[in-house]
């Protein structure tokens, strides 16, 4: 829903009827199996990836 809602607005905002794909992303612990389960069932694929962070002063 929200993604039809998007694409509906901006095609408006723009006045153009071009399409685009939204991708949503999302961060889930590996050790949280029941969650990239879930995930899993509504479509959303899980991609090796490797996070990194550094905070900065």
């Amino acid at each position: 829903m929200i993604y039809r809602n998007l694409k509906s607005s901006i095609s408006q905002a723009t006045g153009k009827g071009k399409s685009f794909d939204l991708e949503v992303n999302l961060q889930v612990r590996v050790s949280n199996a029941e969650v990239v389960e879930f995930y899993r069932k509504l479509g959303y694929l899980v991609e090796e990836r490797i996070s990194m962070r550094k905070l900065v002063p």
